[in-house]
């Protein structure tokens, strides 16, 4: 491709051979002259289009804007079936080496696909043998990145670009690939990507964002195993990309258990209440990196989530590490009109979608503490969101385009009849940077200390000799000190100071769950009366009812699949609507020690449960039930799959030591409903007081300053009461490790014996070197 950079300022609005209408909206080609007359933006121009790389689409005029097979033309259509043949090349303006690959293109997006929501659209470039190449090899995102890949995206802007009508004057461009790196910044996976100016059959077609698509091939560049191995799902309900939701099923059942159970917590990440991977326990979650993708987008006041804009996947054979979930689309975010400074993220309740864990998972105390731990990481110290790091990221990243503007303006900035101009990013920015950034990171801590997911209690400071350092080189004659006016324990060998609580305040006390929704039941779908012995506290033989564990429902539509795992759809719809449960579970001690009794369960549409045949509670029916009875109201479907917590009171004289029986009749409003659910759990509360999390056996107490011999990861927390803080942790190099420490020799497969392979380190420095925590970075 030959781009002559002239010829921009001179696109017209009816270029010689393109259509003048794409299936009957009229085109859009045009440089705007209004801007391009502007003289400090006519002046610029060559610059600017040379600030970036240019990434060139050549394929057929018909194949984009044919008003019935035309892609660009039909953009709202989507699919292999409109996938065509094109050309992608990507040329430097310094002349260094790029490339040029043949490839499929189809139009990206969602609601900015539409022909009516705005005519720049985005791109999704499919390298594949029939095409070309059946991958792109080269560093497209540099060298800390994949260096091959089999789709790349080319986003438009959407709600953060003048697609938006109405919002012009807010767009920055740069808010999704902000959010994308903040994500990486925590120390994830996350799309990489970057910014290029795009021509399409070399017209000036705008500002692009290339970057990569999470789906299978991404999370097996990054995170290991085969592509085909892993299940993944995107925006919305869990669509499913690859693989399937069973795992996924799982682990949003699990967090149910997890949120009043810390066995379960563990459990939910593959591991025993010792914290060792247990092989017994699938990885259904990688928690660390789910809390810092809710940190992310909570902190950018994500508007259009977590209902909307996510992809998740995980590995499904042995080797898994727990489900991941990627940022994408955040665009509405950070001074958007509808993110404001102080918009409060904690508002949403996050019971959709992927803030399902979220929502699930905080009422565990340890979570919460997990929770402040991350946020910690992340906002204090130098951390990712302190202001400091923030303003520098989005200087830097704001810099990169900030002459592109002018070209994209000229292009773009008129498709909604708006008179904006590169002023008004620059004025975005600059609010951004003045009065965003500098405050985001406190509001964000009020919010989440006001929603219980950081403590009251200041985490210590480290200071040496008297100074504020968080890590880094000391010398072995300097002093580390901890500032906070609480009682303070810390550890030098890594290792935590506080220990967890191995059980679970919900509400204050403790719990202990008696039936988990995960917990093996019998099920029926009564063809004819049954004894009422089925409901418990006699004989009755249930050994020909369906078996299975899990919630109970099904789904013709989307909505429920995450809540049930045995499916009644053959046997309920059109049939019947009643359904039975009997769930039989073991209490090892006098049902008298236990405190308050909770039924917890999500329902469509009612339900009556009895134990050891006695009713405890019921929901939308009156009356005696009989074996087709049917709910008298409908509950919603955003109602259905939220747990209703139903207190039990005096509850325990129905239970005793040893076998009981939970019996639920669940019932549907009609046999056509579109779909049905009933899960249940069966929670308790203790009658002794819940311990906070205690001091660990390898902490000491804080009492003065501390002279290290070695090189250290140093971990401390207050506590006041039983308040502890969130952990704050630095390692510090004792000694000019990095500066007198040189590898010397290498022996690398020698001939003959593998073992005689060494490496030889020399200290080239007259100070000695103590090599605790000393590691090769790659």
């Amino acid at each position: 491709t030959y781009l002559f950079l002239a010829d921009v300022a001179l696109q017209s609005a009816q270029p010689a051979g393109f259509p003048s209408s794409w299936a009957g909206l009229s085109a859009d080609y045009e440089m705007d002259p209004d801007i391009l007359s502007k003289p400090q933006y006519a002046s610029q121009l060559k610059t600017a289009l040379l600030s970036l790389p240019s990434m060139s689409i050549v394929m057929t005029n018909r194949d984009l804007f044919d008003s019935q097979t035309g892609i660009y033309a039909n953009s709202g259509s989507s699919g292999v079936s409109w996938e065509r043949p094109g050309s992608i090349e990507l040329i430097y303006p310094d002349g260094a080496e790029g490339f040029q690959a043949d490839c499929g293109v189809r139009i990206q997006g969602g609601y900015f696909r539409q022909p009516s929501a705005c005519t720049k659209h985005s791109f999704r470039l499919l390298f594949k043998g029939i095409y070309g190449p059946t991958k792109l090899q080269y560093p497209l995102f540099g060298d800390d990145a994949a260096k091959e890949f089999d789709t790349i995206v080319l986003r438009a802007g959407a709600n953060d670009g003048y697609a938006w009508g109405g919002n012009e004057s807010n767009v920055q461009y740069t808010r999704d690939q902000f959010m994308r790196e903040l994500q990486l910044g925590t120390g994830n996976a996350a799309s990489h990507g970057r910014f290029v100016h795009l021509y399409v059959n070399g017209l000036y077609w705008g500002l692009y964002n290339p970057c990569e698509r999470p789906d299978g091939s991404f999370s097996s560049s990054y995170c290991g195993g085969q592509k085909e191995d892993w299940d993944v799902m995107r925006h919305k309900s869990f669509t499913v990309d690859q693989g399937d939701r069973t795992a996924l099923n799982q682990m949003l059942s699990l967090c149910q258990e997890a949120g009043k159970s810390y066995e379960a917590l563990m459990k939910l990440q593959g591991k025993g209440l010792d914290g060792e991977a247990r092989p017994d326990y699938p990885c259904l979650l990688d928690l660390a990196n789910y809390v810092d993708y809710m940190i992310v987008n909570i902190w950018g006041g994500n508007w259009d989530w977590p209902w909307n804009n996510y992809w998740l996947a995980r590995d499904r054979t042995a080797a898994s590490t727990g489900f991941k979930f990627y940022c994408w689309d955040a665009e509405d975010v950070m001074l958007t009109s509808r993110s404001a400074l102080n918009f409060n993220k904690m508002n949403d309740n996050f019971s959709t979608e992927v803030g399902q864990p979220h929502a699930r998972l905080k009422d565990n105390a340890e979570y919460r503490m997990f929770f402040a731990d991350r946020v910690h990481r992340l906002f204090f110290n130098r951390g990712i969101l302190t202001p400091e790091a923030l303003i520098a990221r989005y200087t830097q990243m704001a810099a990169g385009i900030e002459l592109a503007m002018i070209p994209e303006a000229a292009r773009w900035a008129d498709q909604h009849g708006s008179n904006v101009t590169p002023a008004h990013w620059i004025s975005m920015r600059d609010r951004i940077l003045t009065t965003y950034l500098p405050q985001r990171t406190s509001i964000v801590l009020g919010h989440l200390r006001s929603a219980g997911l950081y403590p009251s209690v200041d985490a210590p400071v480290f200071q040496i000799d008297g100074s504020p350092q968080h890590g880094g080189r000391i010398r072995s004659s300097q002093s580390l000190t901890m500032a906070g006016g609480n009682v303070i324990y810390y550890t030098l060998d890594g290792t935590d100071p506080r220990v967890p609580s191995q059980t679970t305040s919900v509400g204050g006390t403790t719990s202990e769950i008696l039936v988990a929704e995960s917990a093996g039941k019998r099920v029926l779908v009564p063809a004819g009366p049954v004894a009422n012995a089925w409901r418990g506290g006699e004989a009755f033989d249930d050994s020909t009812w369906t078996s299975g564990a899990g919630g109970v429902g099904y789904e013709r539509s989307t909505g429920y699949e995450p809540f049930f795992t045995i499916n009644m759809v053959n046997s309920m719809y059109g049939k019947q609507t009643t359904c039975l449960l009997r769930i039989p579970f073991t209490l090892s001690r006098d049902p008298a020690t236990l405190g308050g009794v909770q039924l917890g369960i999500r329902y469509d549409d009612g339900f009556i449960a009895y134990l050891n045949g006695v009713e405890v509670a019921r929901r939308n029916f009156t009356g005696e039930p009989v074996w087709n009875s049917a709910a008298e109201a409908q509950n919603s479907d955003v109602d259905a799959v939220n747990i209703e917590n139903i207190s039990l009171p005096d509850v325990q004289k129905y239970l005793k030591a040893g076998q009981n029986i939970l019996a639920i009749q669940a019932m549907n409003q009609s046999t056509t409903s579109s779909d049905f659910l009933c899960s249940v759990m069966l929670v308790a509360g203790s009658n002794g007081s819940e311990t906070p999390g205690g001091v660990s056996p390898r902490a000491v107490r804080y009492t003065g300053p501390i002279t290290l011999g070695e090189s250290a990861c140093v971990k401390a927390r207050a506590i006041s009461g039983v308040t502890w803080s969130a952990l704050n942790e630095a390692v510090f190099a004792v000694g000019p490790v990095a500066e007198s420490l040189r590898i010397s020799e290498i022996l690398y497969h020698p001939a003959g014996d593998p073992n005689a392979e060494f490496v030889e380190l020399t200290n080239v420095g007259s100070e000695a070197i103590n090599l605790n925590l000393v590691r090769f970075d790659k």
